[in-house]
């Protein structure tokens, strides 16, 4: 795509960085580094109050310790990683349309998180991720004296 062909880095502020979001949601699951890696793009959910944010992703068949998560900047990154079942020897692959051995999503957030208090979760294939807004990013109420 040309919005692939120019270097965004020189613009991460402004309409290019509104572009670079457009281009990735739109992109989600046909030309993303998901979809290149082999992976499954799990699906979630992703709300946000006053307060902080909460993400819900369906991610069934993996372990706790499969998933990694961690936030950089305003920036969430989910990831995980499983050993592929293998077949006995004497089984053949005759369709093989569900790959759920690996995923990775990038979720751009609002706000900047108070990381020290994020809260995961992970019950029957359900992870859910509470992100807690940092101080500096809610509202301060200034007395007049």
């Amino acid at each position: 795509m040309l919005l692939n062909l120019i270097d965004r880095k020189l613009n991460e502020n402004g309409l290019w960085s509104d572009f670079n979001r457009l281009h990735n949601e739109l992109s989600r699951g046909f030309y993303s580094q998901d979809s290149y890696s082999n992976g499954f793009n799990p699906p979630l959910n992703f709300y946000v109050n006053e307060d902080g944010a909460m993400v819900y992703c369906l991610v069934p068949g993996f372990n706790q310790d499969d998933i990694d998560i961690s936030i950089n900047d305003k920036q969430l990154q989910l990831a995980g990683k499983k050993e592929k079942e293998t077949l006995d020897e004497k089984s053949r692959v005759v369709m093989e349309e569900i790959k759920m051995d690996q995923f990775s999503r990038n979720i751009e957030l609002p706000f900047r998180v108070d990381a020290d208090k994020v809260v995961a979760q992970y019950r029957d294939g359900i992870l859910k991720i509470s992100l807690p807004k940092a101080e500096s990013e809610k509202p301060k109420k200034i007395k007049v004296s």
